[in-house]
């Protein structure tokens, strides 16, 4: 029987994005071919502009969707596309400063007066530099008419010569709220002081009409064959302070409507331009708080990316992920497919006393990312075998286990400080298998009488079932009980979006080697 080492196998990388950026055209169309689409009934959705807001878990393959998308618009249609991401690109000291931008105002709800910022403008003119960054490298986008001359002239007036380019976002709006022109620009200023509040002085224009000119300049305009696409990746929350958790929140609210309503005046205007954004779910649960129609647009726009189907085991779609991406390694290498049943071939007959595809569905969330790690981690010890064994998934438990920790305490994260994490992990750690709900509560109470963290959290959670209920969305919690002597369950990423109080609790199976739970 000719099979594969383990290290020729397309298991793919935790982060797509550092699987295929900077790649070659045949490792992109490796990735292109052995990528499993969770989400197949939608992507045309996603090229004519009908979806363009993913969601998920993390881990989910959110990144891996949006690059897949990217390289096969590249590849197949010859578009344009650039990724902007918010984690890593856009700097602390880039949200301070568009923080001071957008200035502070006070609304008034049901007699309470509520601080609130704005920064839906900002996000406008910064989305309009990237796409004069795009076309002043390729101006055969746009038809080089009257109406492209009049945009390209506008972008290219400010005083910055890398707008849109290698400067951060902090280059392109002063403090005050404005942009600064160049001196000597004088095209259309009449009509620009006139409509537009622009200062021939000072050189100077509102961020909020300069945003409104750019938009309505560009629809003005006749894009080519060819498409343009923005996605914006990494929007992530982390409570460093409530103050910066505030800001970041409202950022990725009015990153979010201003993404919808370009697209939608792009759409009015017949314009091939498509903006996209990934967004993980605990940090649209924190997002949707801070007001805006953001739920509404994300449930018109949005596919969410999920890995449960009520289907047979050796069904689901993670499973067929699995069997593809070793099929097409084989294909690749060897030739042909020359192993149809994977499982038989690759697996052992049983892993603690579960078949191969029980235990990679339990151990895993229902997410790629979890199977990419687990199987990646054999084959960092293991790159030469050509076959699994029971003993190999025992020998990377433990680390799996603290790997997934981490991995899911980043959603918990959007929402607790770093040492408040570590003092819910305190008192997870040694729980039995299985207890009530309310135990558990109080067995945070407790603990937190004499924990400054906890008397945080509980000032800003208001009770522990609240921490249960995070918890639960985060997938480290889930019910497990029994209904005539038949196990059931409940978990987040099987569908079941709410925690049972009234039914007993576990920590999920992954996690129980790294919380010494036996």
């Amino acid at each position: 029987m000719e099979r594969l080492k383990l290290s020729d196998i397309a298991l793919g990388a935790d982060d797509a994005k550092i699987e295929v950026e900077n790649a070659s055209s045949e490792k992109n169309n490796f990735f292109r071919e052995y990528y499993f689409e969770s989400v197949v009934s939608q992507i045309d959705r996603f090229y004519l502009g009908q979806k363009y807001i993913v969601r998920g878990f993390k881990g989910a393959g959110k990144t891996a969707l949006l690059r897949y998308l990217s390289i096969e618009y590249k590849e197949m249609y010859g578009d344009v596309v650039e990724f902007i991401l918010f984690k890593s690109k856009i700097r602390e000291s880039d949200r301070k400063n568009m923080s001071v931008t957008a200035g502070m105002q006070f609304a008034e709800t049901e007699g309470v007066s509520v601080f609130e910022q704005n920064f839906e403008d900002i996000w406008v003119w910064f989305i309009h530099t990237k796409i004069y960054s795009i076309i002043k490298n390729d101006k055969l986008l746009f038809l080089n008419d009257e109406s492209f001359k009049k945009y390209f002239d506008f972008m290219e007036s400010f005083s910055d010569p890398n707008v849109g380019g290698a400067s951060s976002i902090s280059n392109l709006i002063l403090k005050d709220g404005t942009v600064k022109l160049k001196a000597n620009f004088s095209v259309f200023s009449v009509e620009w002081a006139q409509n537009y509040g622009f200062d021939p002085k000072s050189g100077k224009m509102p961020i909020d009409k300069i945003a409104d000119l750019a938009t309505s300049l560009l629809k003005k305009c006749k894009i080519a064959d060819r498409k343009i696409f923005l996605f914006f990746d990494e929007l992530e929350v982390h409570y460093a302070s409530e103050e910066m958790y505030r800001r970041d929140c409202r950022l990725i609210r009015d990153l979010i409507l201003s993404i919808s309503f370009l697209n939608e005046e792009f759409k009015e205007a017949n314009i091939s331009i498509r903006l996209m954004c990934a967004l993980r779910d605990e940090v649209l649960s924190s997002v949707v708080l801070f007001g805006g129609e953001v739920n509404k647009i994300v449930a018109d726009r949005g596919v969410r990316v999920r890995w449960d189907s009520p289907v047979r085991h050796q069904d689901q779609p993670i499973v067929k992920m699995i069997e593809k991406r070793f099929m097409v390694s084989e294909k690749h290498y060897l030739g042909c497919v020359k192993n149809n049943d994977i499982w038989t071939t690759y697996f052992p007959a049983k892993i603690e006393g579960q078949k191969p595809i029980n235990y990679i569905l339990d151990m895993c969330n229902f997410r790629p990312r979890d199977v990419v790690r687990l199987l990646s981690l054999i084959a960092e010890i293991h790159p030469n075998i050509d076959n699994i064994e029971d003993n190999h998934f025992r020998q990377i438990k433990k680390e799996f286990s603290n790997l997934t920790w981490d991995e899911m305490t980043q959603d918990l994260l959007v929402s607790y400080s770093p040492n408040e994490v570590e003092f819910i992990k305190s008192v997870l750690l040694n729980l039995p298998r299985k207890l009530e709900a309310k135990n558990l509560a109080e067995r945070f109470e407790g603990r937190a009488i004499s924990s400054p963290e906890g008397s945080s959290i509980i000032k800003k959670k208001k009770s522990w079932m609240g921490v249960l209920e995070d918890l639960y969305r985060s997938g480290i919690l889930g019910n497990e009980y029994f209904v005539k002597k038949e196990k059931k369950n409940r978990w987040m990423f099987r569908g079941d979006d709410v925690l049972d109080k009234t039914l007993p609790v576990a920590i999920h199976r992954s996690l129980r080697s790294s919380l010494s739970i036996v």
